[in-house]
């Protein structure tokens, strides 16, 4: 559109077919230096604040960081590191927590062992078979089974304690009318 301007009094028009070169230019003319961010190293580079964070710790996460990334609770972590799943990490001179790439790949390996039904010392038998992988994939076959067999055990349980409620449960419904209730009396009475 002639005659149209831009902010700066120049017209819009020059804008638009501007090349990269003049677009670069009109970049640093409008926006100061410390207000540009660039993808690659060279004048303008920023890092945000993960970045410089991390690059001042060495390449180590803080306790925060690994938590957000390991899609945990600072927590859930401090109980790792008790129960010994987690190896105590390094400190800084103010006392912060400070943990290497690979605790989040161990916590995220943790949380995974848990939801498939290990428990903690299972996992930390796991863990040493992750570190130590001479017989490992024997060894995680057997623990595996090992499992297995847990878990069928449960469901069979689980199944018998169905059937016994589900009776009660109709016993309740065919006795409606009494004041005592047979699941109640059932629950009240001694073993």
């Amino acid at each position: 559109m002639p005659g149209r301007e831009g902010g700066d009094g120049r017209p819009a028009a020059r804008e638009a077919e501007a090349g990269s070169a003049l677009v670069t230019a009109e970049i640093a003319f409008r926006y100061p230096l410390k207000y540009r961010l660039t993808l690659h190293y060279g004048a303008g580079f920023k890092l945000n604040g993960e970045m410089k964070a991390a690059d001042a710790n060495g390449g180590r996460l803080t306790v925060g960081r690994t938590a957000r990334l390991a899609d945990v609770g600072i927590p859930t972590m401090r109980f790792y590191e008790r129960a010994g799943l987690l190896p105590k990490p390094t400190r800084t001179a103010a006392n912060y927590r400070l943990y290497p790439n690979e605790a989040v790949i161990r916590i995220r390996f943790i949380r995974r062992a848990q939801q498939l039904g290990f428990s903690l010392k299972e996992i930390r038998d796991l863990l040493e078979l992750r570190v130590n992988r001479k017989n490992s994939c024997s060894d995680v076959r057997h623990l595996a089974g090992e499992k297995v067999a847990d878990i069928e055990a449960r469901i069979q349980s689980l199944q018998k304690m169905r059937k016994a409620l589900l009776k009660l449960a109709e016993q309740c419904d065919a006795e409606g009318g009494k004041s005592t209730c047979p699941l109640l009396e059932y629950l009240e009475s001694d073993l």
